[in-house]
């Protein structure tokens, strides 16, 4: 009905309101005031007519309502915008207003906002609400921030109101950040807690995995079989996964088997834990499957694959499976082209790089950070078509050059013994305006150029550019490459 009220109409009835404030104390009439703010057509209309109204008469719900509906929609800059609005309008925030504030922050990933909301739920008391504290927890963690997620969560401790979120979400702060240990050690206090549920096992499981943590993992898979988590979809893929990651293929299939539920995850996780342990057979065989079962095989399966044997330098298997991936009408993504061209690189199949090169521009494949264009400067190089190489490097602005694109130009000189271009650009490298910390890698090519050259003065003035510089890498084979040099 109300979508067939016209402007005219909408705004009379808006100044009805507007002249009848007590009206919107009554439940009834609030609800349809809010409908009737849902089909202002800009996010300015609808703050038009709150601000006409008496500040007394507008319920915080309002307000709640127009950022719900901007965060739902992925506006969460506006979202804050409309929250500060509303403070400088005189509302005061409830235990709804704070949550939705802190999501957009979170899905900003800015810590400044972040903090300045933090502020907020201090200065209005709501430090002990539960869901205000999980959600600074996540919040601090999207921003990077693991220390504040902690802290935190150690105050939500402090007040007795945390829950098996808070756990679970501190716990996947840590994995994110790398801290496996601390994740499990965690993992391994929540049980006298709370019992874990289906997110602490997904949460905590790719800890095991880094950490190679078979036992703990084999202890995890034990509890969720005896509270039957282990009929979970999503527990059963990530348990896959950990098997697969540690070696343990015939443990992983026992898994994979006794799901009665599988999805094309459960299949990509065994396409590639087959293919990382080098059982390339078995993972045709997980191909031909999807294909009998009807489940699609998308582009992770094939990627799997070809990055697995460009891996172990079987460069002419890539490239067959990559024929075998666009005969399917699967469309390769960064990440395939990425492993395609490595395996061209060991290949030195040069003719089947530059189809790769032309299929990369005509479909507009960049990838983030210029991974891609990184990626087919290394195969050119090593595919001995340097003029190719150096020709897509210097189409590269010099400011988005960043370590590898200058590695893999640098790599290919001194490989190639052309010591004196090596240097060069090393030394361009590491000057303005262009300045690029190297990595071990980078040094690395450079020392080799030297000993290329038979040249101890260019070796010392890179030794001591490294010494002056503090570049913070402590790396064997750069030290090894210093011996070789001297």
């Amino acid at each position: 009905m109300l979508r067939d009220v016209r402007p005219k109409a909408l705004l009379s009835l808006f100044h009805f309101y507007s002249t009848s404030p007590s009206l919107l104390r009554d439940a009834p009439s609030l609800s349809y005031f809010q409908l009737l703010l849902n089909q202002c057509k800009s996010l300015s209309d609808s703050l038009s007519i709150l601000e006409r109204l008496s500040l007394n008469a507008v319920p915080v719900q309002f307000w709640n309502a127009l950022i719900r509906n901007e965060v739902a929609h992925g506006r969460h800059d506006r979202a804050l915008a409309v929250c500060r609005q509303a403070l400088r309008a005189g509302a005061k925030p409830d235990k709804y207003t704070l949550p939705l504030a802190i999501k957009a922050c979170a899905e900003l990933a800015s810590f400044r906002r972040g903090s300045s909301v933090h502020g907020v739920v201090i200065t209005h008391g709501f430090q002990s609400n539960v869901f205000v504290g999980n959600g600074l927890i996540v919040m601090y963690a999207r921003c990077g921030s693991v220390e504040e997620a902690r802290k935190m969560f150690d105050e939500m401790l402090e007040r007795g109101i945390d829950d098996v979120v808070s756990w679970n979400s501190v716990i996947s702060a840590y994995v994110k950040d790398g801290d496996a240990r601390t994740a499990l050690n965690l993992f391994s206090e929540i049980q006298g807690a709370f019992r874990p549920d289906v997110i602490s096992l997904v949460n905590v499981l790719p800890a095991c995995a880094s950490l190679k943590a078979l036992m703990q993992a084999r202890e995890i898979h034990g509890y969720a079989i005896r509270t039957g988590l282990c009929e979970n979809i999503f527990v059963g893929n990530t348990l896959i996964d950990v098997y697969a990651k540690s070696g343990t293929m015939r443990v992983a299939c026992k898994v994979f088997e006794s799901m009665e539920k599988r999805d094309t995850v459960s299949f990509n996780v065994m396409v590639t834990g087959f293919s990382q342990n080098g059982m390339f057979d078995e993972a045709f065989g997980a191909l031909n499957r999807m294909r009998e079962e009807n489940i699609p095989i998308d582009v992770v399966s094939w990627s799997a694959v070809i990055s697995s044997y460009a891996q172990r330098g079987l460069g002419s298997e890539a490239i067959s499976v990559f024929r075998q991936m666009q005969l399917s009408q699967s469309v390769p993504n960064e990440v395939t082209i990425i492993s395609l061209l490595s395996a061209i690189a060991s290949a030195g199949a040069l003719s089947r790089g530059m189809e790769t090169h032309a299929y990369c521009i005509r479909n507009t494949i960049n990838g983030e950070d210029f991974m891609v264009q990184n990626a087919l400067i290394d195969m050119y190089a090593k595919c001995g078509s340097f003029c190719g190489a150096r020709r897509l490097f210097d189409s590269i602005p010099g400011m988005n050059r960043n370590v590898v694109t200058w590695t893999v130009m640098i790599g290919g000189y001194a490989q190639l013994g052309d010591a004196i271009q090596a240097l060069e650009l090393f030394s361009v490298m590491v000057s303005r305006p262009y300045f690029v910390k190297p990595n071990a890698h980078t040094v690395s090519c450079a020392l080799m150029a030297c000993v290329h050259l038979s040249s101890i003065r260019f070796g010392k003035q890179i030794h001591a550019h490294i010494a002056r510089h503090s570049y913070g890498f402590a790396a064997l084979h750069v030290d090894n490459c210093i011996l070789d040099m001297y």
